[in-house]
């Protein structure tokens, strides 16, 4: 419980508590401070009582001229074993008392357990589920048509969108190329053509709205209130543009010229059946082929109408080239075939990062240096909505303007959105979004897919260090408020979900202390992730850390802190 909903005049002499526990481990701790008290010598006597019809802890003690001081505690929604002992002791700066439950705090018997509370009091359902973003496509798509809304100031920021798609990963392209391979004469142009392609299928139009984890896009047009620049001559220039026959365009200026590139891509099946690959060595000829796949049996093969048969297919090939022992080769293209496939190779990439990255956290493999992001603020307030990707060239080339956002998109964060009025009622999709949750959401899944429990946030348009994280315990459960001084009936409060980390902020650190940083970075094997702002989670450690006694607040030179997580589901 937030320590606002804890009426002030409770307490006069400012005690805090702090309840913690960690997944699957049936045991409680309560942390009981006060700044100006020294327990250890100001608190004899200590005794704790559980108060469980009123849902209240007693603490009680005699002070150093033998005054009885008492404070009570709200109890957390668990099954504390009342018949357990309770180990109770005051050190320097805090009290601490560890309960034993009957069940893990994140045990399902617990979270669906019938407590005798208010029904205003009770669990939000929201606060147990995790973020899905299947749940959110249905959610969306039922709806017919939606407006987003500024969560800050309530102001509308698009026109209706009705139609929902998922946006693809940038995964795809790594997963193509493990499927296919990247040799030039086996099929690597396929991975290349299958994740073009599928990029291209998702392109961003009026009307439309991708979703990833954390984010929205929809179409610069569709925003309401706020001027994107634009390309100087839009019929002929653009960053990223689906031509007429589905191929995927990049002009790149060029010496005062602008080449086009295009790469022609029909459908995946298609792009598979037409890969026209000719070369200098010596290829199975096309009765081999025939031979080979009427050879298994299967006029399935032949025809490739299945999926199965086509790869089938394409493996059987694959046996025939190292039957005729072909080698890497050089195609037989002329000079500006040569040109533009070298160009969409090294650009391609950086394109596919622009087009479907997650721009709410981008991660160090699909970081683009020719990509830079602007922030999207609320036309109204000011506050921070998006960001949207463009050229990273600071000057127009040729007389384009390459700042605008490229392909049209603009991303928006979803913990900054509100999908109906009022912001965060029942109608609202994204009222179980925030800022900390998706944190902690993406930079658990950077552990597991980087290995490492140690990051650097990274500001996305400097690159400069904002903060220095260590991931402690993804497992924690906890609540923070105030102490009372009198005994008043309250509901239970709740436990909530967290990751324990430690902190830096590196936002205003000195050369020095960044040259630090840099060796602790290499030595360590640090994972760096990119954000656009780090301010608001900045703040939401330092509040967490101030709930906290001295003595458990730092660590190692920095600083103790948690941050609220979605639930494991």
């Amino acid at each position: 419980m937030p320590v606002s909903e804890l009426p002030a005049i409770k307490n006069p002499r400012k005690w805090r508590f702090t309840w913690e526990s960690n997944s699957h481990v049936p045991i409680l701790r309560l942390y009981l401070f006060n700044p100006t008290t020294k327990p250890s010598s100001e608190c004899t006597n200590l005794k704790v009582d559980l108060l469980c019809d009123k849902s209240l802890v007693k603490v009680t003690w005699l002070q150093s001229n033998e005054t009885a001081e008492s404070l009570w505690v709200p109890i957390p929604r668990v099954l504390i074993d009342a018949g357990s002992p309770i180990n109770l002791r005051a050190l320097d700066d805090h009290i601490e008392a560890k309960f034993v439950l009957i069940l893990p705090v994140d045990h399902p018997i617990v979270s669906n357990f019938g407590f005798e509370d208010g029904d205003e009091n009770a669990l939000e359902e929201d606060e147990f589920q995790p973020l899905q973003l299947d749940s959110d496509l249905k959610k969306l798509a039922s709806c017919g048509e939606v407006h987003f809304y500024c969560r800050g100031c309530s102001t509308k920021l698009t026109r209706a969108v009705r139609f929902f798609k998922e946006m693809p990963s940038v995964n795809w392209r790594e997963a193509a190329d493990n499927w296919f391979g990247t040799c030039c004469c086996s099929f690597g142009g396929v991975s290349e053509k299958l994740v073009a392609k599928y990029a291209e299928s998702y392109a961003c139009s009026s009307g439309v709205c991708l979703l990833d984890a954390t984010s929205v896009v929809i179409c610069k047009d569709d925003f309401v209130g706020y001027k994107f620049p634009d390309s100087a001559e839009v019929q002929e220039h653009k960053s990223v543009k689906s031509s007429g026959n589905n191929s995927l365009r990049k002009d790149v200026p060029d010496n005062g010229s602008t080449d086009a590139l295009n790469v022609d891509h029909g459908s995946q099946k298609a792009g598979l059946h037409n890969l026209d690959i000719k070369s200098d060595c010596r290829y199975p000829e096309e009765g081999d082929l025939t031979a080979k796949l009427g050879a298994e049996g299967s006029k399935e093969l032949l025809d490739c109408n299945t999926s199965d048969a086509l790869f089938q297919k394409l493996r059987l090939i694959e046996d025939l080239e190292r039957t005729y022992d072909i080698g890497c080769c050089h195609h037989h293209t002329n000079e500006e075939q040569i040109s533009s496939t070298s160009e969409v190779q090294s650009n391609n990439a950086s394109l596919l990062n622009g087009l479907l990255g997650n721009s709410f956290m981008v991660t160090s493999p699909y970081l683009s240096k020719d990509i830079k992001w602007t922030e999207v603020s609320c036309p109204n307030c000011s506050c921070l909505l998006g960001a949207y990707p463009h050229d990273n060239v600071d000057t127009p080339l040729n007389g384009f303007n390459t700042a605008a956002p490229l392909n049209d998109r603009v991303h928006l964060f979803k913990c900054f959105l509100s999908t109906s009025l009022p912001v965060g009622g029942s109608t609202d999709l994204f009222r179980k979004y925030t800022l900390e949750r998706m944190f902690t959401s993406q930079l658990l899944e950077s552990a597991n897919d980087e290995l490492s429990f140690r990051t650097v946030v990274r500001n996305l348009q400097t690159r400069s260090p904002m903060l220095q994280i260590v991931l402690l315990n993804p497992n924690s459960w906890c609540s923070f408020g105030d102490c009372m001084d009198v005994m008043v009936p309250i509901p239970k409060i709740n436990m909530y979900p967290m990751i324990k980390v430690l902190f830096s902020n590196c936002s205003n650190s000195t050369e020095s202390q960044l040259r630090k940083l840099d060796q602790w970075v290499t030595k360590n094997q640090v994972d760096d992730v990119y954000m656009m702002t780090s301010k608001a989670l900045t703040e939401s450690l330092e509040l967490a850390n101030s709930m906290l006694p001295p003595s458990h607040a730092y660590l190692q030179g920095l600083s103790l802190s948690f941050l609220r997580r979605r639930s494991f589901n």
